[in-house]
């Protein structure tokens, strides 16, 4: 920012001039003639001086000569800014007086900025003061031909000048588009912001076709509605849509008024002014409340499932379990009274526990969707996940694209719910997928990999330690990086409406996160995309306690007198788990609140092998049941049984040494396995 003299005794010249200054964000000092800019000029020391020629007191010449003169304002740079000289008559002059931009009235703002920035840039030689008899005689000559010209001239000329030149000046730096027009499509000026929203170059506007540039949907609207406010001498509005000749489309909102001459005849001014940037805020607002009913519906949805899930799956363990006990006592007849009908009977009892065993998954489905479901965190081979996940992926991905993969055979265990580590192998695959198209590569690579302090800063969320990496890469079209930006954001899609719902690396990023691990995007436009998920390695001294699952069909231990206090509300819950229970070898104390089971404890806790709890009971909660048994005895080990723990089971959250959780609808088998790993939780 510089400091400038404006020297003129024509205030709405010397207001022009400080005006188009503005701009730029120059100081402007003004003085209305020349004795008194150069007593500024003593006292301000400007950086540039902008002067007329002609004015009382001092004229400009006289006014540069005493500032040549002066040895502190020698070298300011000077221009003279006249309406009266012609170049060749004031160049002679300027050069001796060491003055090397002269700029005409009326001004043409360009002009006028550009030979500031030059003069600041290049101030140029300091010239000797000119020899007294030239510049005196010819001064005086210069003024006696003109003064009484300039007169005349102010008077009848100097007001449309300075309207015209003040228009063109705000119009040329204005932040809207303006223009005028004789038609609804013959325009014969463009400011340039004007032209930068059309997307045009500069030039002459009553060459551009404009109706051309209005979008075809919107043309004949436009079109009609302005000849008929023209017609009728009358403003319009509208808000229209523009191509651009580079094919971009903008939303403008476009004015016209009327503009009468005094010979009646009208021309048409107007403003555009660009708001694609507030309807595409707007629409983005209006998607964003859209997709936050989404949300809630699916809440709505997941909330349902889990007030549905406790009791359903409380009447689906009443139906599996008393349907195996009508098939065992079915299967003893057939061996008592052999009867063909027994067999059938069996059939009919066998189809209504698979019914139930498909409710019991449909339930868990909901849970999961809901996301209420609980996390079963156990040692994973990463491999034998991908493998699994490719298995079911091959029969649904088609044939088009083609499926690769690399494993590291020396690949570490880790420590995740193997459904929702396939999930995350899905999800990513599945994405893909999507990305490449027909004749496509989807590739899955897994490795070890070590990350030392510097590494680890490298990858967000990861500490010093050993990983497991599994890298997905396709060789579609890649993302742009604002779509990398915004790839894990909830409900954020690039794919057409109806065929993504943008929770895919959304639930990823979320899963990957919570077991302590990361997920990155590489990827760019035309050369594809890598999505590398980062998993901790489980420790060494989690490998020795890994143990398979027990089969459905597997033989399970009997008791042998243990005592199972069981804490169950339902009471055909509890009436099943003490049958079983009392069948295999146990002694089983059943009560039906949690209160009650303190009791018993608070009797005598030692005759108490295994406190097998409910999770959500009334006026005592499972967890809260087992935190006071702890207090009583310590070491009792704790089983749960829940069809939906609705946040009260998590893991850590029980102080009780031995807890674990049996979901329901539980089967004899997985009741009778719960049971024993709990009873010997060394073998878990």
């Amino acid at each position: 920012m510089a400091s400038v003299l404006v020297v003129d005794d024509n205030a709405v010249n010397r207001d022009l001039v400080v005006t188009l200054l503005g701009y730029r964000g120059h100081h402007v000092i003004e003085a209305a003639d020349g004795a008194e800019a150069l007593a500024t000029a003593r006292a301000e020391h400007p950086d540039l001086v902008i002067t007329d020629l002609l004015m009382p007191v001092i004229d400009g010449y006289e006014l540069i000569r005493e500032i040549r003169a002066d040895p502190t304002l020698a070298a300011t740079p000077v221009i003279f800014y006249t309406a009266n000289y012609i170049h060749a008559e004031v160049a002679p002059i300027a050069a001796a007086l060491g003055v090397h931009h002269i700029v005409e009235k009326p001004i043409d703002p360009r002009d006028l900025l550009l030979a500031v920035d030059d003069a600041l840039a290049h101030p140029g030689a300091t010239p000797s003061a000119p020899p007294e008899t030239f510049r005196e005689e010819h001064l005086r000559a210069v003024s006696t031909k003109l003064l009484g010209k300039v007169q005349e001239l102010e008077d009848t000329q100097d007001e449309l000048g300075r309207s015209e030149a003040r228009f063109r000046s705000l119009a040329e730096f204005a932040p809207v588009g303006i223009f005028s027009a004789s038609g609804a499509d013959q325009v014969t000026y463009a400011n340039p912001q004007m032209r930068e929203i059309f997307g045009l170059p500069d030039g002459g506007a009553e060459a551009v076709d404009w109706s051309s540039l209005v979008h075809p949907e919107d043309r004949d609207r436009w079109t009609d509605a302005a000849l008929s406010a023209m017609e009728q001498r009358r403003s319009h509005g509208d808000r229209i849509r523009l191509v651009r000749p580079d094919g971009a489309q903008r939303w403008v909102e476009i004015q016209i008024s009327p503009v009468i001459d005094g010979a009646d005849q009208a021309t048409f001014v107007g403003t555009v002014q660009d708001v694609t940037s507030m309807i595409e805020a707007q629409r983005e607002r209006e998607e964003m409340a859209h997709l936050l009913q989404i949300a809630e519906r699916l809440d709505s949805v997941g909330q349902l499932a889990a007030g549905v899930a406790h009791d359903f799956n409380n009447l689906l363990a009443v139906i599996v379990n008393y349907t195996h006990f009508v098939s065992k006592g079915l299967e003893e007849a057939g061996r008592v009274y052999p009867d063909a009908r027994w067999a059938q009977l069996r059939e009919d009892a066998d189809a209504i526990r698979g019914a139930a065993d498909r409710a019991a998954e449909l339930t868990h489905r909901l849970l999961v969707f809901g996301s209420r479901d609980v996390a079963h965190p156990e040692l994973v081979d990463v491999n034998e996940v991908v493998r699994g996940a490719l298995e079911l992926l091959e029969r649904t991905i088609g044939e088009h694209v083609q499926l690769e993969h690399d494993y590291d055979e020396e690949l570490r265990p880790v420590m995740s719910d193997p459904g929702q580590l396939e999930q995350v192998l899905v999800n990513l695959v599945a994405n893909g997928r999507d990305a490449v198209g027909a004749g496509g590569t989807v590739a899955i690579r897994t490795d070890n990999l070590d990350l030392d302090e510097q590494t680890a800063a490298m990858h967000v969320g990861l500490q010093p330690g050993s990983y497991v990496r599994v890298t997905v890469t396709d060789d579609g079209a890649g993302m742009t990086p604002e779509t990398v930006a915004r790839a894990f954001e909830p409900f954020y899609t690039t794919k057409p409406t109806g065929q993504g719902t943008g929770l895919g690396l959304a639930t990823v990023y979320g899963i990957v996160t919570r077991l302590g691990g990361s997920v990155s995007i590489y990827s760019e436009p035309g050369r594809g995309t890598s999505m590398r998920v980062y998993l901790p390695a489980a420790q060494a001294s989690t490998t020795a306690v890994a143990s398979a699952a027990p089969a459905e069909s597997a033989a399970v231990a009997s008791g042998a007198g243990e005592v199972i206090l069981v804490s169950e509300d339902d009471d055909q819950i509890r009436a099943i788990t003490a049958r079983i229970l009392t069948e295999n070898g146990y002694s089983v104390i059943a009560v039906g609140r949690g209160a009650d089971a303190l009791a018993v404890l608070k009797y005598d806790s030692t005759r108490v092998d295994l406190l097998l709890s409910d999770v959500i009971m009334p006026q005592m909660s499972g967890p809260e049941l087992a935190d006071r048994a702890a207090l009583a005895r310590p070491t009792l080990p704790v089983l749960f049984m829940s069809g939906y723990a609705d946040g009260l089971f998590t893991p850590g959250k029980v102080t009780a040494p031995g807890v674990d959780l049996l979901e329901k609808p539980f089967t004899q088998v997985s009741l009778l396995t719960a049971v024993s790993r709990a009873l010997v939780p060394s073998s878990s």
